[in-house]
């Protein structure tokens, strides 16, 4: 099984570390002679049995043979460079910084309840099998480390995890029950090996102490459409069942009770085909709620990142793949140019693909390199002339188009699948890729490349649906506010900017008024729509929009909203503002490494953290609207057609281990 590598897993330094023992803290009473050698003085020696096995640097903490058959030469020499001593090189500094504090290992005491703990959280971090410990490598391992370490079975692992499982799962259920705002859903879609499709469904929240929530809850099969597959998936045991089980919108219906979200469900984002049945099933469920949502429909979102993967189409343009074939072999023609176009390769600032990526990021990342291997090697052909000819001027041409498009789709797909970025994020990514269709139309030779016109039509079709929301999450950015929107606007849409101008303010309007009425109630984001649609409801039509909104500025009605849409902007820390964050730095997008420049200083949590006493209103919109997930694909699987961990399901665990490990995973990192 191919481990998953998290940046949140447990460091193996830290299990290490706490593997080590000395006879003394263990309660031995093995005896050890004295050391002789003054190098002794600058180490902590660690015993086991009555001797020495190993000793600790006590500058820098690197832990050294200390047996007496190996001498003590070798401890002298790691003095003389080690990191941690007086006039130490800027060299011993870098690697200093992984090393041990000796001051901890002083004090240290070996825990065996610990290790294991922290062995299990390291299986699960990195998605492990539990067999690791029964592998003879790894527990040799270990035992080098710490000869007395009592090695558990794969049983008590089993046990320990079962154990945090359900320990985390309760905190994070008592977390969405009591969350201070709205829970969105979204469902994932994924393929396996033999077809069976996986659903991944997540809850997104903004707690009580405004820290962004992306959760895992259900990582389960759905059944598989090929009636070949099911020869197959007949020899797993427990398979059919669970296949049946998940993909049943009863038991779908059954996940969200179960977790309790049904009372503070917003909205749903989900990957095409939305489940209508799933979506009724739980407004059906609401109906009965005390809350005021029940008595209106969800808030349903398009993942974003499916429809701008589905803007490249299915098939690539034949110029594209006869670019991509020539300049591989030109980059590749001899040793001296593999040995270039691998610098390049190393030295690329986009996510590197694997088998399991995309079509059209594979083309987008080997053209990327084939730009930036052109611009760094110019002379190539006179320094190491190869016996074909150059690729074409045209075929150059053709790769700077298709990558022109791809930068922006990539950079949204980044910034929208990140966990950590709140819907605030979404507008300017795709308004600098909607600014790039509509020039690329006007491109000499394009429909040679992309199929433009067909790619602007289905943006816009999108487009439509989605920027209603993403301008309120705008205005919501106490860096932009109204301004920005308006801005933008007039500048793409001219005379037509009022229309949508005034839907954003009617919408601002509608919520404002909800939200402060119910204030000490449930957030109902969900009330307004249930499509995401440009129609503003009866009581705020775009003819009343303007009428209404200063009619009850009049009356002190809108004093909070007033106050925040007419109050100084905050300025980010180098002065720029929003709309020219759209401009690339120098020649950077050339090979799309940087392609915008974003104030990435700013949390805008905090920001409505520390003033929700003076916009209490206006911070509880803030709390659901900037919770909106824009997508229902994990940042891990981005730019691939397969989530990685769906592999678990092809491993010997039983379905519902692996279903728990994926969650556990989550909820810990």
């Amino acid at each position: 099984m191919n481990e998953i590598q998290d940046e949140s897993a447990v460091d193996p330094v830290i299990l290490i570390n706490s593997l080590s023992i000395d006879d003394a803290n263990n309660g031995g009473t093995g005896k050890r002679r004295k050391s002789k050698s003054k190098v002794w003085e600058d180490f902590i020696p660690v015993s086991s049995g009555g001797k020495i096995q190993s000793a600790i640097c006590k500058h820098c903490g690197k832990r050294l043979s200390g047996r007496s058959s190996g001498g003590t030469s070798h401890l002298g020499r790691h003095l003389k460079i080690c990191p941690g001593r007086p006039g130490k090189t800027m060299e011993g500094q870098k690697n200093s910084s992984s090393q041990t504090n000796p001051s901890v290992m002083e004090n240290w005491e070996f825990d065996q309840e610990k290790s294991v703990e922290d062995l299990t959280s390291l299986i699960i971090s990195n998605l492990c099998p539990f067999s690791i410990v029964k592998s003879t490598s790894f527990m040799q391992f270990v035992a080098s480390i710490n000869p007395t370490f009592n090695m558990v079975s794969q049983a008590t692992i089993e046990e320990k995890f079962i154990a945090i499982f359900y320990k985390e799962k309760l905190k994070l259920k008592e977390k969405v029950t009591n969350a201070s705002g709205g829970v969105f859903l979204s469902v994932g879609i994924w393929g396996l090996v033999f077809s069976p499709t996986v659903r991944c469904f997540t809850v997104h929240f903004i707690d009580e102490n405004w820290k962004m929530n992306r959760r895992i809850i259900s990582y389960r099969c759905a059944g598989t459409e090929n009636d070949e597959d099911h020869y197959y998936i007949s020899m797993f045991p427990d398979w059919q069942s669970f296949c049946n089980l998940g993909d049943s919108d009863k038991t779908k219906l059954q996940i969200v009770k179960d977790w309790g979200i049904q009372q503070n469900l917003l909205g749903v984002t989900s990957q095409v085909p939305v489940d209508n049945g799933f979506i009724s099933g739980i407004e059906a469920s609401l109906s009965g709620s005390k809350y005021l949502l029940s008595k209106f429909k969800l808030l349903t979102v398009p993942c974003f990142v499916d429809a701008l993967d589905r803007l490249f189409g299915f098939e690539t343009k034949k110029i594209i793949q006869e670019t991509s074939r020539s300049y591989f072999c030109y980059m590749t023609g001899s040793s001296v140019r593999k040995q270039k176009y691998n610098q390049i390769i190393s030295s690329m600032h986009l996510k590197h693909p694997s088998f399991g990526s995309k079509q059209w990021y594979l083309t987008f990342y080997l053209l990327e390199v084939i730009l930036k291997f052109c611009k760094a090697f110019p002379d190539i052909d006179i320094t190491d002339p190869l016996r074909y000819n150059k690729p074409t001027y045209d075929q150059l041409e053709a790769a700077e188009a298709f990558c022109k498009i791809g930068r922006p789709i990539y950079h949204a797909i980044k910034v929208i699948c990140s966990h950590h970025n709140a819907s605030n994020t979404y507008f300017d990514p795709l308004w600098r890729l909607r600014i790039v269709l509509q020039e690329s139309s006007n491109k000499p030779n394009i429909k040679e490349v992309h199929d433009v016109k067909n790619m602007n039509r289905d943006f816009k079709k999108h487009w439509d649906k989605w920027y209603l929301w993403l301008s309120v999450a705008v205005v919501l950015d106490p860096r932009h506010k109204i301004r920005f929107v308006e801005l933008r606007f007039l500048q793409a849409f001219g005379t037509s900017a009022k229309m949508y101008i005034s839907e954003v303010r009617g919408k601002i309007c509608e919520l404002f008024t909800s939200y402060s009425c119910h204030t000490r109630q449930k957030s109902i984001l969900a009330r307004t729509n249930s499509e995401l649609p440009r129609e503003v409801s009866d009581s705020y039509s775009l003819r009343d929009t303007n009428q209404n909104y200063n009619e009850l500025s009049g009356q002190g009605k809108f004093k909070e909203l007033n106050d925040y849409l007419g109050g100084e902007l905050h300025l980010q820390n180098h002065g720029e503002c929003f709309g020219e964050t759209f401009a690339p730095a120098n020649d950077a997008a050339f090979h799309g490494e940087q392609v915008y420049r974003q104030n990435d200083d700013f949390d805008i949590l905090k920001w409505w953290k520390d003033n929700e006493s003076t916009y209490p209103t206006l911070a509880a919109i803030a709390r659901d609207v900037l919770a909106i997930p824009g997508s229902a694909v994990p940042s891990e699987a981005a730019f691939d057609d397969a989530d990685e961990r769906a592999r678990l399901f092809e491993t010997e665990l039983s379905l519902q281990t692996a279903e728990a490990l994926i969650c556990t995973q989550s909820w810990i990192s």
